[in-house]
């Protein structure tokens, strides 16, 4: 995206239409509140891809506070967990953005990377710090429960965001986004 003004109405449109979709993918989930899968990290890194770290925050943040709002979470809405989104956002915004898979093999690392910093610090440190906060649980225990989900997930979730990172580049999606919000 060239121009990311926010009074360029096309960014908003197509900024606003990654937020949703990012709602309705953290919807698609599976599993206890306590070691819950789900799709949600595939809005927040497309988002990171096309609109960089800071834009990304933003809308996994918002996408976060929306869903709790209008879908409606388990337990509630609580802050902690608004945070880590926007982690998530900034994370995958500073490794994913304007990186191209289909040209170049070489930035294949940073899918892996992004993942693997996002599993470690979000999932498996803030988010389990918010659930022993939300359940008066205990870190180590609740750490030890995730932690079988976090050892096999991301491998998954690179092999997810590869293959749809390489079918948007080969699409040229990014020049199709870039024509939209001129």
């Amino acid at each position: 995206m060239k121009n990311k003004s926010l009074s360029n109405i096309n960014f908003v449109v197509i900024f606003a239409l990654m937020v949703a979709i990012s709602v309705v993918l953290q919807k698609i989930t599976f599993g206890t509140p306590i070691t819950q899968v789900g799709l949600g990290f595939i809005g927040t890194a497309l988002m990171g891809r096309f609109f960089g770290p800071v834009w990304a925050g933003i809308g996994a943040g918002l996408a976060d506070v929306l869903n709790s709002i209008i879908l409606g979470v388990l337990g509630g809405f609580y802050p902690g967990f608004t945070l880590s989104a926007i982690a998530t956002g900034v994370i995958y915004g500073l490794f994913l953005y304007r990186q191209h898979l289909a040209d170049n093999w070489k930035n294949g690392w940073r899918i892996i990377a992004s993942v693997l910093v996002v599993t470690v610090v979000v999932y498996m440190v803030m988010n389990t710090l918010w659930i022993t906060h939300m359940t008066n649980g205990n870190f180590a225990h609740l750490f030890g429960i995730r932690l079988p989900k976090q050892l096999i997930l991301p491998w998954i979730q690179m092999l997810i965001l590869m293959i749809i990172t390489i079918a948007l580049d080969r699409v040229k999606i990014e020049s199709i986004l870039n024509r939209y919000s001129k």
